[in-house]
Formats: C-alpha cells, structure tokens, sequence
C-alpha cells in the first residue's frame, strides 16, 4: 500500500489527463487535455489533492497510474478506469473513500471482471484535515460553470 501525504481535499475529474501529469497515457498528444498549460499554472497555485482521469483504459497495476506532481502543487494525478477487456486486463475503476472524522483517503483498485478489489494496489493519501460530512449528511458536490 502506498502512503502519500497530500494538504487538502479538493478533487478534479476529468475525461483525459494533463500533459505533464505523468501519468503513462499523458505522453500521447490524443490522451490530454487541450490547453493543459492553463490547468497546470493554475495548480502551481491552487492545491488540488486529487485529479482523477480515465481515458487511456490502461491496466491499474502498470507503473505510471498513480504519480504525484510536486512541481504541480503536489497534486496527486490517477487514472480511474480502465473498462475494456482482453487477455491481460479486466474491466477496473478506483474507489475514493472517505471515513467521517479521518484524514486519510484511501483509494482503491476494483477489477469488476474478478468482482473484487486488488488491496496491492491500494492507494492512501494523508489529506490535512479529517472528513466531514456536510450538514444534511449528503456529499456536496460543486460543478465549475463553463467557461
């Protein structure tokens, strides 16, 4: 299991990745986000913990899945899904899961084609205050007005 240390709690998902998330897809020109850049100098001031992506359907456990980038707040980028399936990979998405009242976030594996969930691939981020849940016990969920 990883352990990585991360300052808040913001999330970002998006369809592709950023080009210089490093995440194993990111080096594909088809697999980024237009226009990156803009993304990524707005990270080198506005922390973000976790920006999720999917796009590239690569196997979890392959190197480069999970990467965080200091020079980019320390923001820590990971591919989500990988829905198709063939001889070496199974249909797999992560699971974010929070515990009221704990600052550790634990990202794990699910491999829906074996339906369970790989524990060596594991993920947990330190986040710098605990989980709480808004008042009226539901998630809240922001969505950012296009621009």
């Amino acid at each position: 299991m990883k352990v990585l240390n991360r300052l808040i709690w913001v999330i970002t998902v998006t369809h592709a990745q950023l080009k210089n998330s490093g995440l194993l897809g990111s080096i594909f020109e088809s697999r980024q986000i237009e226009g990156s850049k803009r993304f990524e100098e707005v990270l080198k001031e506005a922390r973000v913990a976790v920006w999720a992506s999917g796009h590239v359907h690569l196997p979890q456990g392959l190197a480069g899945t999970v990467n965080v980038q200091e020079e980019l707040g320390g923001t820590c980028f990971v591919n989500v899904s990988a829905i198709d399936t063939g001889p070496f990979i199974g249909s797999q998405s992560r699971f974010l899961i929070f515990e009221e009242g704990s600052n550790q976030l634990l990202m794990r594996s699910r491999n829906h084609s074996l339906a369970g969930f790989d524990e060596g691939l594991d993920v947990v981020l330190t986040l710098d205050k605990p989980f709480v849940m808004p008042s009226g016990g539901e998630p809240l969920l922001i969505i950012a007005p296009e621009p």
